[in-house]
C-alpha cells in the first residue's frame, strides 16, 4: 500500500498532477467535511465468499424477501451493507470530493452502514439520520488518501479514496508541527538561507553590515517606520531617521546631527566630544546666532552660562552687560567668588 505520510493540501492534488502516473499516490491531507451526500450512502452487498475473501458485488432484491447476486449466481435471505460514502472535504487552499468504503465510512460516521440503512429505508426516520450525518459535519480529520486516476465512461477522472480516517488529535498535530520546526532548524544551520517573513514591518536590505560565522548573511532586515523610511540604529536601540540627505535626531527632534553626537544626550550621559562638543552646536532653527542649550539663551557660550555650577560666577548678567553683577546678592562691584555673603569677606567698591 506505500506509506501514506506525505502531507499534502488539497490544491497540491491538482497542481502537482498526483494520480496521475501508472501507480497511485498515497497522500495525508488535514480537512474538514463540509458535505456529505446522503442518498446514497451505502448499498446491498453478497454476503458469499469467493474463496477467501467475501464476495461484497452488489445484489438485487427478487422482491419475495431474498436477495440475488449475479456474479454467485445464487439467492439468499439476508445481504451485507457496505458504506459507499461520497463527500466534500475542504481546507485553507480548497475542495474535492472523495470517496470512503466500508472501513473508513465506519470511522466517520460511527456506526454501521446497516443502522443507517434502516434508519432511513426501513424505519424512514428523517429526524435521527440526519442527526447522524450532521454530527460529521464540519469535524477536521486527517484523511489517508490514494489517489489515482481512472476512467468512467471514456472519460479519464483523478479520484481520491479514503484509506483511513482519524479525528485531528491536537497533541498529535503538536508533535508534527515540532517536528517540522526542528527540520527546518536543522536545514538553516546546514547553511540554506535563512527568509525574512514579508510584510511584516521590515525591508530588506541589500548590503551587508554584519556577518554570521565569517558568511555575509544576504538576508540582512532592518527596522522599518510606518511611513516606509529607512531607519538606522543610534544609542540605546532609537532610530535616527534619514529624510532624503537630511538626519533628523530622534532625541531632541532637531535636524543637522544624530542621537550619536546630539548635544543633550551627551549632556544626560556626561560624555563629550573635544572638551565641549554641545557648547559649539548651534541651534539649527537659529543658524543666525549662536543659542546655550542649558538656558536657550543667546549671548554666551553653554560653557559659560550662568546657570550651570560656579561658572556662574565668572560670567556677567546676560540682561545687564554694562556691568558685573553677583549672582549671590544681586550686588555689583565685586564676584560671586569674593561675596561677602558666602565668604564673609568685606564688600569692597
Amino acid at each position: 500500500m506505500g506509506t501514506p505520510d506525505s502531507r499534502k493540501t488539497v490544491t497540491q492534488i491538482k497542481d502537482e498532477g498526483l494520480g496521475r502516473s501508472e501507480k497511485p499516490d498515497w497522500i495525508t491531507v488535514k480537512a474538514t467535511i463540509s458535505f456529505v451526500k446522503s442518498d446514497n450512502f451505502c448499498y446491498t452487498a453478497c454476503p458469499l465468499m469467493v474463496g477467501d475473501r467475501q464476495c461484497n458485488k452488489k445484489v438485487i432484491n427478487n422482491g419475495d424477501g431474498t436477495w440475488q447476486c449475479e456474479r454467485c449466481d445464487r439467492s439468499f435471505p439476508e445481504c451485507d451493507y457496505r458504506y459507499l460514502l461520497q463527500f466534500q472535504i475542504q481546507d485553507h487552499t480548497g475542495m474535492t470530493w472523495v470517496t470512503a468504503f466500508q472501513e473508513a465510512g465506519e470511522e466517520i460516521m460511527g456506526v454501521p452502514a446497516k443502522k443507517l440503512y434502516y434508519l432511513k429505508f426501513e424505519e424512514q426516520d428523517e429526524v435521527k439520520f440526519s442527526e447522524f450525518i450532521r454530527n460529521i459535519l464540519f469535524n477536521q480529520y486527517l484523511f489517508k488518501l490514494k489517489v489515482k486516476e481512472e476512467t468512467f465512461s471514456d472519460e479519464q477522472r483523478v479520484k481520491s479514496t479514503v484509506v483511513k480516517a482519524e479525528k485531528v488529535n491536537p497533541a498529535s498535530e503538536s508533535r508534527y508541527l515540532l517536528g517540522l520546526i526542528g527540520k527546518l532548524s536543522v536545514e538553516s544551520s546546514n547553511g540554506l538561507p535563512r527568509l525574512s517573513v514579508p510584510n511584516a514591518g521590515y525591508m530588506r536590505s541589500t548590503s551587508s553590515n554584519f556577518s554570521t560565522s565569517g558568511v555575509a548573511d544576504r538576508y540582512r532586515v532592518e527596522p522599518a517606520n510606518q511611513a516606509g523610511l529607512k531607519a538606522n540604529i543610534g544609542y540605546g536601540g532609537v532610530m535616527n531617521h534619514n529624510v532624503g540627505s537630511q538626519a533628523f535626531c530622534n532625541s531632541c527632534g532637531s535636524a543637522g546631527h544624530t542621537l550619536q553626537n546630539c548635544p543633550r544626550s551627551l549632556n544626560r550621559q556626561g560624555q563629550s566630544f573635544g572638551g565641549d562638543f554641545g557648547n559649539r552646536v548651534s541651534n539649527v532653527a537659529n543658524d543666525t546666532g549662536n543659542v546655550c542649550f542649558k538656558c536657550n539663551q543667546t549671548g554666551h557660550w553653554a560653557r559659560d552660562c550662568p546657570a550651570s555650577g560656579d561658572i556662574a560666577n565668572r560670567a556677567s548678567n546676560v540682561s545687564n552687560d554694562s556691568g558685573n553683577v553677583c549672582f549671590k546678592c544681586n550686588q555689583s562691584g565685586h564676584w560671586a567668588r569674593d561675596c561677602p555673603a558666602s565668604s564673609g569677606i568685606r564688600a569692597y567698591r
